[in-house]
């Protein structure tokens, strides 16, 4: 059955994807399709392969959910769901959502140039009151202050009116791993709108995505405020990663065990949010976007603002894998020759995702040590200048668990060899081999526990 409303959603990255299934796969009460969706890609090498890949029913992600694998085949098999890379396949859309990729230079004078021309190129092509949601995390005012005037100004030439324009912001919250499909439709939903026709059309396209019943939407009075939002919010959660860095380093001089005295911490409710010690921050967004916050006051208000918190943040959490890096130092002073495995690449458990990734970064740095250092990670086939191996651990002298992908408590530490040094950078050992390790009496040092 054909679905009656025209939805694109431009750019199908981590987030535009998932978004596109999503909207792909909601039904009304009758059980029909709600929308026939398009995915824009750009029209060069990676787009067209994407599309390519997409097209024939491959999904291109690599991630441990079976749901939004799932979810894909449906959409495929529906034939409500492809990805093109002509622009001109945005006409007589009825809801347009824009999940781009956007990052502040600030070395350029015009940051902000690509997004104006995006918005041009849009307002040339779109209907009146066709319903545009921004969901890329901005710089806040950059939608009031930047998008909206161009899209006054090109929509005027074509006789539009100010209230024909409906300009939506409500920022993505998904979450790539074992709960990517979930993230996206079993998730608080935030948003706003230019005025009081786009806020109250994007709730009620959004209450046909969101399980909104559970997980009710939330109305910001306008859309600089809801990018203030997501930017408060990951900046918030970089500032947590970032303060356990020198508790960690306490804990090993006090020689107590962090991961225990942080579980009596999180009975209190009001303190269940602290986080447990870690390799370091890594990914797309809480790597740069708290750095918005100072972006915006320069570029957009034009005002100096001081944030110290951020500033200290970003500083911790680029340094967070020496922290790592150091704990291993400390138990083996030489690693030159000495051969390492890695297991787990990817920045977070559950998806191929290496961007910013801080087990990449430990990789380069015992690199420069000297070690002969491989690496094991079952989302990831290939990197440049990685070196990518199977299961073959007891040809390993050492053995650095950074990324907690399910599949490695699969491993037999029965038969594991006792001359190996494992390291435990990310409290991926599951407590079951953790017992199983302690009985043999294997040689294994666990980040922010007592290791004496």
């Amino acid at each position: 059955m054909k679905s009656k409303t025209k939805v694109c959603v431009v750019g199908q990255g981590f987030a535009g994807l998932p978004m596109s299934i999503a909207v792909s796969n909601s039904r009304n009460n009758l059980g029909e399709l709600n929308f026939k969706v398009i995915g824009i890609e750009k029209n060069n090498l990676k787009g067209n392969s994407l599309k390519e890949k997409v097209n024939s029913g491959k999904f291109p992600i690599k991630c441990d959910d079976k749901k939004i694998h799932k979810k894909f085949k449906q959409s495929i098999n529906n034939k409500n769901f492809y990805i093109s890379t002509n622009f001109e396949d945005i006409k007589n859309s009825n809801v347009i959502i824009i999940s781009i990729s956007f990052e502040i230079d600030e070395k350029k004078k015009y940051p902000f140039t690509f997004l104006k021309n995006l918005f041009t190129k849009l307002s040339k092509k779109i209907n009146k009151n066709t319903l545009l949601i921004v969901e890329t995390t901005l710089p806040p005012g950059t939608c009031d202050k930047i998008i909206y005037p161009i899209m006054i100004t090109e929509t005027k030439k074509r006789g539009f009116s100010k209230g024909d324009i409906m300009l939506s912001y409500s920022y993505e919250r998904v979450t790539p791993g074992y709960n990517y499909f979930d993230s996206v439709v079993n998730n608080y939903r935030v948003y706003s709108g230019s005025d009081l026709k786009s806020k109250n059309k994007c709730k009620n396209f959004l209450k046909k995505i969101v399980n909104y019943k559970k997980y009710p939407l939330h109305e910001l009075n306008t859309n600089t405020e809801c990018e203030f939002s997501k930017i408060l919010e990951n900046s918030y959660r970089a500032s947590n990663i970032a303060f356990i860095d020198e508790w960690t380093k306490y804990s090993k001089t006090a020689k107590v065990d962090l991961f225990n005295i942080i579980s009596a911490i999180k009975k209190r409710k009001t303190h269940n949010n602290i986080m447990r010690p870690g390799l370091g921050v890594g990914g797309y967004c809480l790597t740069k976007d708290p750095g918005f916050a100072i972006s915006s006051t320069k570029k957009i208000f034009k005002e100096k603002i001081s944030f110290p918190f951020v500033n200290l943040t970003k500083k911790v959490n680029n340094n967070m894998p020496f922290t790592s890096l150091q704990f291993i130092r400390d138990k083996i002073k030489k690693l030159k020759r000495k051969k390492v495995l890695i297991l787990g690449i990817s920045y977070k458990e559950g998806i191929g995702d290496y961007r910013n990734s801080p087990s990449l970064a430990l990789y380069k740095k015992l690199k420069k040590l000297g070690a002969k250092i491989h690496a094991q990670d079952h989302l990831i086939n290939n990197l440049n200048n990685i070196e990518m191996q199977k299961f073959k651990l007891n040809q390993y002298d050492i053995i650095i668990f950074c990324t907690g992908h399910k599949a490695y408590n699969k491993i037999n530490f029965k038969k594991i060899l006792k001359k190996i040094i494992f390291f435990d950078l990310n409290n991926v050992v599951s407590e079951k081999n953790y017992k199983i390790i302690r009985k043999r009496k294997l040689s294994f040092f666990s980040l922010g526990r007592n290791n004496e």
